[in-house]
């Protein structure tokens, strides 16, 4: 589209005289002989390699869909989007996307922050890593060169997917020289889908029943040609409860047909004893379901749970743990 809009713009300057043509078409070959005469380079001098014209070009591998649903699911960029990339060495740089636009790629540039940029120590893979999102807590241990993160307690709910910050990703590349990031999700997703009359969510929580943890401090280990894995480390404020915040409300529709999709992004494991999830209504009052027996999720591969209804009409319902009909241990297929 840019180079439509330019040749729209250079249209109407065709219609010159073949004169005036004529005469800057001499001109221009006089400047390029004396450019050569001179000495002049016809090219930029090339710049070093650690400077703001870095561009690390980034994409997404495929999401694998599973259960109810066959519709494709597509990541996209946000103009927003922000990675700490290490290039070579063990310093966390802050990259953003240079697009006002969203989509399905994104050039990703320097972000100078002054005093932040300093050369940090050498790794022994002579390549680029790259994390979304972007975390200033987040760093590269030296002592095997995994990355260490934090998987936040909170989330945001956003329209028919996970909110912006949740999907976790790693990228590395084949050499330092190499500015091609093929990202790599490193969880799983839930959706669940669900409906109910008068009801306008105020935020969901999804606990796993046995505590296994769904937040905390992280090592991923991640390579150009593996996909990527994660594992908790121990006795590091792991959490077994995730929190959807759905900011103003969302309403819930009064059928099947009309359900809204609560999107989480989780560590892939088996969880012992599945997961309850809470919605907590506009005025309080709030409802519990379960998916029981074992549950294994697998990374980049979704999950959708439903759609099932829910009711807060009920007082006595408000702190009740009931199945999830139609999806317990011997009626669902996970």
């Amino acid at each position: 589209m840019e180079n439509q809009d330019n040749l729209e713009e250079i249209g109407p300057s065709i219609s010159h005289k073949a004169t005036d043509m004529r005469s800057e078409l001499l001109l221009i070959a006089y400047l390029f002989f004396l450019a050569g005469c001179s000495g002049v380079a016809d090219t930029p001098e090339e710049q070093p390699i650690d400077n703001q014209r870095d561009v690390f070009h980034a994409r997404f591998e495929n999401v694998e869909t599973k259960t109810l649903f066959d519709e494709s699911f597509h990541l996209l960029w946000n103009p927003e989007d922000r990675i700490s990339v290490f290039k070579g060495n063990t310093n966390n740089r802050q990259y953003r996307n240079k697009y006002l636009t969203i989509k399905n790629y994104a050039d990703f540039i320097f972000v100078d922050e002054g005093d932040v940029y300093h050369s940090g120590s050498d790794l022994s893979n002579p390549a680029s890593y790259a994390v979304y999102p972007y975390s200033q807590e987040t760093y590269i241990d030296e002592s095997d060169e995994s990355i260490v993160y934090t998987l936040p307690t909170e989330q945001e709910y956003a329209v028919n997917s996970f909110g912006i910050g949740a999907n976790v990703m790693v990228a590395v590349t084949e050499n330092l020289e190499d500015m091609e990031l093929s990202f790599k999700n490193v969880g799983g997703y839930l959706a669940f889908i669900v409906y109910g009359e008068s009801s306008t969510i105020k935020s969901v929580r999804l606990t796993s029943r046995e505590g296994e943890p769904l937040a905390g401090n992280v090592i991923i280990t991640a390579s150009h040609t593996s996909m990527p894995s994660v594992s908790f480390i121990q006795n590091a404020n792991l959490v077994p409860t995730l929190t959807l915040d759905c900011k103003d409300g969302v309403e819930l529709g009064s059928s099947a047909e009309e359900a809204k999709a609560f999107w989480f992004v989780i560590p892939p494991s088996t969880y012992s004893n599945g997961f309850a999830i809470t919605f907590e209504n506009s005025d309080g009052s709030v409802v519990t379901r379960t998916v029981s027996g074992s549950r294994t999720v697998l990374r980049n591969r979704v999950y959708r749970i439903g759609p099932f209804g829910i009711s807060f009409d009920n007082p006595s319902k408000s702190f009740s743990e009931s199945g999830i009909d139609g999806l317990d241990e011997t009626g669902f297929n996970w």
